[in-house]
Parts: structure tokens; C-alpha cells; sequence
């Protein structure tokens, strides 16, 4: 018997703790070692150490050649074979995922995001029994396939004497399914952490973990919530410290041109801010960078491409980009950012079972709230390292459900009006109304100050008619409960967009039927003559309509035969 000295390390990664994925790891690692070739490592190999159990599996991924991940689509992925997958993804392992959908038919994430030919190798099996026997076989399938290409010269190698490299039909960008962000990134944003945890909580935390990159994504907030100018944050310092972090430079390259949509974005010119995003489309597609990065880009192509629309008075069922979502053979995945979107909803939604389960005599003394700060924080930071517009607007929805869901828990006014900020900015009049409704309080508790702070709130969003949307729906609202000074003035300039809107010759039908539950939300205190020069410069717009209308309809009526004849 020829006996190997050199073998194939390979790592067998699968949830632990169950009698099943036991069984299927031990009868996995007889097979592979009966064929000679390989020295397979399983949990059930961990001698005691004196590393940590997860940091020992770690190093022993990092040494191996090849990955095989056994999954059940019932049970999920646990975090700790996740933790294998971006270590396995990092160091560049070759890896083989095996699906199991005999319980649950449903595609894990991960499944969706392995399909198309040029990522990592994956199969379904319909029973997990075959679990034991397919990776093993896939295995020498894969060591026969390796050798075959490579003796047709279809593998890349490079001679250490010699700096000419054979052609390789295999791109690079192929194995590239994620950037990686180091770990230390994220848990170094305590400057995010603190300034969301003001926002919603108004208290501060310690700042003891950060670095450069915080600092400079933190200075970014006050242009989402606080309506602080775009040309005030320093784009390049950014992207320098993001330029850190891409190792791949095609990757970085696009990145580098999203942000630039975001400068375009914020200062309200979606024209610019869409040439950019097809330009940074066309350069993800001509470097083969990974799907979901690309439709992370359709989708932001296809929200500002609305908005543009919209100030157009143009309209359309299905555009360009949306298209290309729908044609598109793979589901979107977002790494990182699904993760922490997830454990978000679910923090929520356990948090509010708790709470309507627990016993009436229950006292608590104390919440535990920082989770939801971290995981904010999180996905705002990942969502910058890609430079998403629709990542980081997604962030307005997720505090008013982190609002509302406090609300249920606690008395604090905060949480009330921050729901209502959250929920005007969106600019959606039958969400407003509806929490007016559920949290009559509101109205009834509001103060000038508050009533300031939504206005201001309002004019967060940088796209010009979306903005007067929102101012008016927020003056709505509130407007009743201004002090005299922020009243004139905030009117004072509302007065004077509507009767420019009244005068426009296009003006945009967003805006129109907006204007006279503003008016009537605050008749008491608009000036009679202002109301009236309103409402006639109203009537005449809608007779120049109306007669408008008629004469083309009798231009057309004259030129028929019918009407000739008459």
C-alpha cells in the first residue's frame, strides 16, 4: 500500500450539539480518510487546549485547503459556521456547501448567494443521510477535475523564476463574494454608537473603541438627521480611510464613484446623482464584481430614479434598473448587513413578547438597550464601507420601529416624538395619520420646542419636492403648536413656495393636494389675507385649466368630419 506523507488538510464545518450532524461528520471523516488523499478535521478531533474552543477552529480552518459546510436549510446557519464561512471566504479556502432541503424547501440566504457559475462550488441534497457519502464523493470528483485542468493548461500558476504568467480562464473576481471588513472596524465605532444612542436614547456613551474611520462616518449623521450640508463632510477623508479596507482596487473603484452619487444625492441633483450610478453599474458589471453588489446599485439606481421622475411629472410602471432586478436569476443577499437587519427584527419582536407576556407582578429594574444601538451603528458603518444610498435611508424606518416598539415599553416623550420625525420624514400622509391616531397623546403633551424639532426633522431630505412634501405635511401637524416667531417664519417661507408652486406653468401633482389640509390644520393662525390670496390664485388656476381643456377639446371637436358636417 503507497502511503502519502503530504495530505489534504480539509475542515468539516456543521452545527454542533445534535446527534445528527455527529453521526454525518464521523461517518464523513472515515470516508475521506479511507481514501489515502486527505486528513479531514470534525469538532469531535478538539483535544483540550489552551486557546478558546472557537479561536482552536479558526486556526484549524486557516491551515486546511479545503472547506466542506454541511447545512441543513431547516436549521439555519448557527453563528459559529458563519464565523467559518467569512474566515473560510478571508483567506481565500476553497470550500464546497452542501444544502439539506428535506424539511424545510425554503433557500437559506447563503444558498442564494452561491448560485451562478462563478461563485463557490454548492449542492442541495433532498435527504441528509447523503450528507455522509456526496462530499466525499465531490471531493475526488474535485481532485480528478483540478488535475485534468490543470494538464489542459487551464489553470493559472505562476513560475518563481519567471515573471510570465500562463493564461487562466478562471477571472480572479470569480471566488470574490464579499469584501472582507476586519473585525476590528466594527467593533472600533463607539463615536456611531454614541451619536445614535443620542438620537434615540439622548444619553452618551463612553467613547473608548474607535478609529479614523468612525470619526469620519460619524461626521456623516448630521447630514442624514440633522440637515447639516453635504459640501461640509469631507468625502476624500473618507474614502482614504476606505481605501484601507478594499483590498481589491476594481471593488474600491466603485465605491469610490458610489460615494460620489451620495454627494450628488444630498445636494438634491438626482440627474448627476444617476449618471454617476450608471457609470459605477457599468464598472461592477466590467470587473465581475459580485451580484449583490451590483443589484445593491440597481436598487439605488431605481430609488433615485424615481424621485427624479417625480419632479418630472413623469411616471412609469417598471424602469430600466428594475428590470434587470427582476431578470436577474439570483435573489439579493446583502452580506453583513441581512445579519444585522435580522437580529434587529428579532431583538424587537422577542423584547415584545416579553413584555406582553410577562407576569403582571413582574418588576424590572433595568433594560439592557445598547444592542440596538450596536447593531445600528453596524449597519450604517457596512453600509458606508459600500457607499449604499438605499442602506443608509433604511435607516429611518428601522428607528421608527425601534420608536414604536419602545413605546409599548416605556413612558419616555422622546420615543413619541421621535416616531413622529420618523414617520414624517417618509412623507407618507396615511402613516402620519395613522400614528396621530394610535398616540393621541401626542398632539395632546407637544410643546413649540417639539413641534420646532419635527419641522426641522422634516427638511432632512435633500430632494427638493420631496422636502416640500415633508414640510408640509410635518406643518400640518404641528403647525398649530409653533411659537409666534418660528410660526412666522416657517410660514412665511411655506407661503411663498405654495404661491410659487400656484404660478409654476408645470408645477409637480405631488405637491397639489397637500396644500389644504395644511391650510385648514392651521386656519386660525394664517393671516385671512393670505388665505384668500391662496385660495384665488387657486381658482384661477383651476379655471385656466378648466379652459384650457375646452378649447382643445373644441379645436379638436371642429377639425372632426362630424363637426364640419354640422
Amino acid at each position: 500500500m503507497i502511503t502519502i506523507n503530504e495530505k489534504i488538510k480539509i475542515f468539516i464545518s456543521s452545527k454542533i450539539g445534535e446527534q445528527k450532524y455527529e453521526i454525518v461528520r464521523a461517518g464523513l471523516r472515515e470516508l475521506i480518510e479511507s481514501t489515502g488523499l486527505a486528513e479531514p478535521y470534525v469538532f469531535e478531533d478538539k483535544e483540550a487546549s489552551s486557546i478558546s474552543a472557537g479561536r482552536h477552529y479558526i486556526y484549524k480552518l486557516e491551515d486546511s485547503d479545503l472547506c466542506i459546510f454541511l447545512i441543513d436549510n431547516k436549521d439555519g446557519i448557527p453563528d459559529g459556521v458563519l464565523e467559518e464561512i467569512d474566515a473560510a471566504n478571508k483567506h481565500n479556502i476553497k470550500s464546497l456547501y452542501y444544502f439539506c432541503n428535506e424539511n424545510s424547501k425554503e433557500k437559506t440566504p447563503l444558498q442564494k448567494s452561491l448560485m451562478g457559475a462563478q461563485y463557490a462550488k454548492c449542492r442541495t441534497v433532498n435527504s441528509f443521510n447523503e450528507l455522509l457519502t456526496r462530499p466525499a464523493k465531490a471531493f475526488l470528483d474535485d481532485i480528478i477535475s483540478v488535475y485534468k485542468n490543470y494538464s489542459k493548461g487551464r489553470l493559472n500558476w505562476t513560475d518563481e523564476n519567471s515573471s510570465q504568467e500562463i493564461s487562466s480562464t478562471i477571472p480572479e473576481e470569480g471566488f470574490l463574494l464579499a469584501p472582507q471588513i476586519p473585525k476590528s472596524v466594527l467593533s472600533h465605532i463607539d463615536e456611531c454608537k454614541n451619536y445614535f444612542s443620542q438620537l434615540i436614547f439622548q444619553h452618551k456613551i463612553d467613547i473608548k473603541n474607535t478609529n479614523s474611520l468612525d470619526t469620519y462616518c460619524c461626521n456623516f449623521l448630521p447630514v442624514m438627521f440633522e440637515n447639516k450640508s453635504i459640501l461640509n463632510f469631507n468625502t476624500s477623508l473618507l474614502l482614504q480611510e476606505l481605501k484601507k479596507i478594499h483590498s481589491n482596487e476594481k471593488y474600491f473603484a466603485v465605491v469610490e464613484k458610489r460615494w460620489e452619487a451620495v454627494q450628488a444625492y444630498y445636494q438634491g441633483n438626482t440627474s448627476v446623482c444617476i449618471s454617476i450610478l450608471k457609470v459605477a453599474l457599468n464598472n461592477a458589471k466590467a470587473t465581475s464584481l459580485p451580484d449583490w453588489f451590483i443589484q445593491d446599485i440597481l436598487i439605488d439606481l431605481r430609488n433615485i430614479t424615481i424621485y427624479y421622475e417625480e419632479s418630472q411629472n413623469s411616471f412609469f410602471v417598471i424602469d430600466d434598473a428594475q428590470k434587470e432586478l427582476d431578470n436577474s436569476n439570483n435573489v439579493l443577499h446583502y452580506p453583513l448587513v441581512d445579519r444585522f437587519d435580522s437580529n434587529l427584527y428579532v431583538k424587537i419582536l422577542n423584547d415584545e413578547i416579553k413584555e406582553k407576556t410577562k407576569s403582571p407582578y413582574t418588576v424590572i429594574f433595568g433594560y439592557d438597550l445598547t444592542s440596538y444601538i450596536d447593531l445600528l451603528a453596524s449597519k450604517f458603518v457596512v453600509a458606508s464601507v459600500n457607499g449604499s444610498i438605499t442602506q443608509m435611508l433604511l435607516l429611518y424606518d428601522q428607528i421608527r420601529n425601534i420608536s414604536y416598539h419602545l413605546i409599548s415599553r416605556f413612558s419616555d416623550w422622546n420615543f413619541r416624538l421621535l416616531m413622529l420625525e420618523t414617520t414624517v420624514i417618509r412623507g407618507k400622509k396615511d402613516d402620519i395619520d395613522g400614528v396621530i391616531r394610535r398616540y393621541d397623546d401626542i398632539l395632546s403633551n407637544i410643546n413649540a420646542a417639539d413641534a420646532k424639532k419635527v419641522y426641522d426633522f422634516s427638511c432632512c431630505h435633500p430632494i427638493e419636492h420631496q422636502r416640500f412634501i415633508n414640510n408640509l405635511e410635518a406643518f400640518r401637524v404641528v403647525g398649530y403648536f409653533l411659537d409666534d416667531n418660528d410660526f412666522k417664519s416657517i410660514w412665511s417661507d411655506l407661503e411663498r413656495r405654495i404661491n410659487g408652486w400656484l404660478i409654476c406653468e408645470k408645477p409637480n401633482i405631488n405637491i397639489g393636494h397637500r396644500i389644504f389640509p395644511v391650510l385648514s390644520g392651521s386656519i386660525h393662525r394664517i393671516d385671512p389675507n393670505s388665505l384668500a390670496e391662496i385660495c384665488n390664485q387657486t381658482i384661477k388656476k383651476i379655471i385656466a385649466g378648466f379652459l384650457k381643456k375646452c378649447l382643445i377639446c373644441l379645436l379638436y371637436q371642429s377639425n372632426s368630419p362630424y363637426y364640419l358636417q354640422k
